[in-house]
């Protein structure tokens, strides 16, 4: 994929976002949902994971409206789920989306990269 034009050029620090624990129902990921719902998207490599974070190193930002741009993403991880939520595991490569209120989108639509959640990503930010 092309990183959005509206991505800002990488930048130093990070961009925090937030697993959320709170309960909620799943539905199939579309890509046309995730297109709707997502203020930012990109591929990275777990650097390090702890109890409390994961940190990403961004392979590519593919799409980010207004947030994001960085080099790095600090993902802080609640207490455990009621949702699926991606489990991060260090030097693993992910797909991660996030709402505008900088909340990770669970789901199915952030998780280990594969080939079915890329083609979902490439559709979405085609």
């Amino acid at each position: 994929p092309v990183p959005s034009p509206s991505a800002p050029a990488g930048g130093a620090g990070a961009t925090e976002l937030t697993v959320v624990a709170d309960a909620a129902r799943c539905i199939p990921p579309t890509s046309k949902w995730l297109s709707q719902n997502a203020a930012l998207a990109f591929e990275g490599t777990a650097e390090s994971v702890s109890e409390s974070e994961a940190v990403l190193r961004v392979k590519t930002w593919m799409y980010a409206d207004g947030v994001g741009g960085t080099d790095t993403v600090r993902i802080m991880l609640p207490a455990p789920s009621t949702i699926p939520m991606p489990e991060f595991e260090k030097g693993k490569n992910y797909l991660v989306a996030a709402k505008g209120d900088a909340k990770v989108i669970g789901c199915g639509y952030s998780d280990v990269k594969s080939a079915k959640l890329q083609k979902l990503y490439t559709a979405a930010f085609k």
